[in-house]
């Protein structure tokens, strides 16, 4: 629904960044054997949109002249990054322990 409102105020790359953002996210949610191949890339995938749709919606509302809500999406952008290198480690280090 944001998407649509980003498009409709003539932000066409915020909108449509939102889009693939969710379309990633529906796709995320299938079961593990429909995607094998493309899981990993998925899940990175998606961890990064939602770190450039968090920054692109704290853009907006600065923009926008709000007082502290785009400052609430900076620290979810910051969160979401944080998770997006701790899921990197993660998987970085079972591959480690799959190749000994």
């Amino acid at each position: 629904m944001g998407a649509l409102d980003f498009m409709s105020n003539g932000k066409i790359a915020f909108g449509a960044l939102q889009i693939v953002a969710g379309l990633l996210n529906l796709l995320s949610a299938l079961p593990e054997d429909r995607l094998p191949r493309w899981r990993l890339g998925l899940k990175y995938g998606v961890l990064a949109l939602n770190v450039l749709v968090a920054i692109t919606v704290a853009i907006d509302y600065a923009q926008a002249g709000t007082q502290y809500i785009q400052y609430a999406w900076a620290i979810v952008a910051i969160i979401s990054t944080v998770a997006l290198i701790i899921q990197w480690r993660k998987d970085g280090k079972e591959v480690k322990e799959l190749e000994c």
